[in-house]
């Protein structure tokens, strides 16, 4: 199937006054070989997946190469499968997202699974989320599996803002000038696990002939033979309050692991870097900022009982007061731990770690 605008296979809502609102809530689905200028199987203003499954390969388009959502992309529950799908750019226009587009992402359920599927040109210009590109990406639950997929920015996810607020997010294998993995503005880490498996921020002209620049721009082929910024991740602000990131066999010029490009905070959680390298600057972490890792203090929560346990002694040794001097003190204790509930003893394990080997 072929289609000159959006969706080679099904669109809805385009060139019509509606939400144009497609919904799979069960069943199967399978698209291939499919071509359109966005949403190469498949466009729509909103897409949600409850459940069924869903399976999309060798489609392309200019932008989302197997799905399109000009507003928002759901998924609660299901399967969704997409390989081997190209975004392809031209001289006018950029090529983004080689398996799905959509201006919000939203993750809450289900599993995602996306396979060698690339954004690439082959006129000097950037192409953008070798998988998924997207302005707002929300994963709350579920899981996430990304494989094998490149492009000049974001080898694997291209997002203004990634937000991982639960469930799994896997990368493995995926390549780009900047970012070989994700490639985000702002990279907010709450809880759940990130894992970035054998990515890279490299020459991407000697991993596939599509994406060459033409002969004439010689700046940008030098650029695309010459390697890049983060091999796992390439941010402009990384802040992590919870959860675990996983890092281990990723390669770049600057920043095996992580380029972080403007402050990089730890608050609490696990980094792990692992046998990631850097031909120049920073085999685990480059930060072009400040590298800020915190551990909340327990000593302003520990005065309370300090005080509570001083004055106890002395109500103890009273004369006067020895009758009921150990109820009053035990009233002051518990009344100064209800000040701050529970933060004595939660923030005992609320400890910002990072390994790198």
């Amino acid at each position: 199937c072929r289609a000159l605008k959006q969706g080679g296979a099904i669109a809805t809502g385009f060139g019509w006054y509606g939400t144009g609102k497609f919904t799979q809530g069960g069943g199967d689905m399978l698209v291939h070989h499919c071509k359109a200028g966005q949403g190469g199987a498949l466009a729509a203003k909103n897409f949600m997946q409850t459940s069924g499954r869903q399976v999309i390969h060798s489609c392309k388009a200019q932008q989302g190469g197997a799905i399109y959502a000009e507003n928002a992309l759901q998924r609660v529950g299901g399967n969704l499968t997409v390989r081997d799908c190209v975004a392809h750019g031209g001289r006018n226009f950029l090529a983004e997202g080689g398996a799905v587009w959509a201006e919000t992402l939203t993750h809450s359920g289900g599993h995602l699974a996306i396979q060698n599927s690339k954004s690439v040109t082959n006129h000097g210009k950037e192409s953008a989320g070798g998988a998924i590109f997207t302005q707002s990406f929300e994963h709350k639950d579920g899981d996430i599996r990304i494989e094998k997929c490149m492009a000049t920015q974001g080898g694997g996810i291209h997002a203004k803002m990634l937000e991982h607020l639960a469930g799994k997010l896997s990368i493995e294998t995926c390549n780009a000038l900047k970012g070989g993995a994700i490639h985000t503005k702002i990279l907010a880490l709450h809880d759940g696990r990130l894992s970035i498996q054998g990515c890279a921020a490299q020459g991407l002209a000697a991993l596939d002939p599509e994406i060459r620049p033409s002969a004439e721009n010689s700046k940008a082929v030098t650029i695309f033979n010459q390697g890049g910024d983060g091999g796992g991740i390439f941010c402009g602000n990384f802040r992590q309050w919870g959860g675990e990131v996983w890092i281990s066999n990723c390669s770049a010029v600057r920043g095996g692991g992580i380029f972080d490009n403007g402050v990089f905070n730890q608050y609490w959680g696990q980094l792990y870097v692992q046998s990631c390298t850097a031909s120049e600057y920073g085999g685990g972490l480059y930060s072009r900022g400040e590298v800020e890792q915190l551990e909340p203090a327990r000593a302003t929560y520990d005065a309370w009982l300090i005080i509570g346990f001083i004055l106890m002694l002395l109500l103890a040794f009273s004369t006067v007061l020895r009758a009921f001097g150990s109820l009053v003190s035990f009233l002051f204790v518990c009344f100064a731990s209800m000040l701050l509930p529970g933060q004595v003893y939660e923030n005992q394990h609320l400890v910002a770690h990072t390994r790198l080997d």
